[in-house]
């Protein structure tokens, strides 16, 4: 989703991205909402996507216990924001692990 474009409410001639106006329109349908978290493609999130995110986890607001006295739908996503960036950060450790023991398996083959 791409964010609008707004001027900033603290800092005069700034522009911030807002995503709430493109957002509403993810959530106006909410299987197709489901359907897309369930279809994520996990294994390939960019870094600058979890780069946008890491704000957003650091906040005592984006605990889940603090999002549920809000909104149970919130804390669902909540929840699922984080997953992702935690699925995110052990896939970046995994993967040369994985590539090693190819390579190992690949030369244990071969002798």
């Amino acid at each position: 989703v791409k964010p609008n474009k707004v001027n900033h409410p603290d800092k005069i001639g700034q522009k911030i991205d807002d995503y709430w106006e493109p957002g509403k329109s993810l959530l106006s349908d909410p299987t197709e909402f489901l359907k897309s978290l369930l279809a994520f493609d996990k294994e390939n999130i960019p870094d600058a996507v979890i780069a946008k995110v890491q704000p957003y986890i650091q906040m005592d607001e984006f605990l889940p216990q603090n999002a549920q006295k809000v909104s149970i739908a919130c804390t669902s996503l909540c929840l699922w924001v984080r997953a992702m960036e935690k699925y995110h950060t052990v896939l970046r450790l995994v993967e040369p692990k994985k590539q090693r023991l190819a390579e190992a398996q690949q030369s244990l083959e071969r002798t």
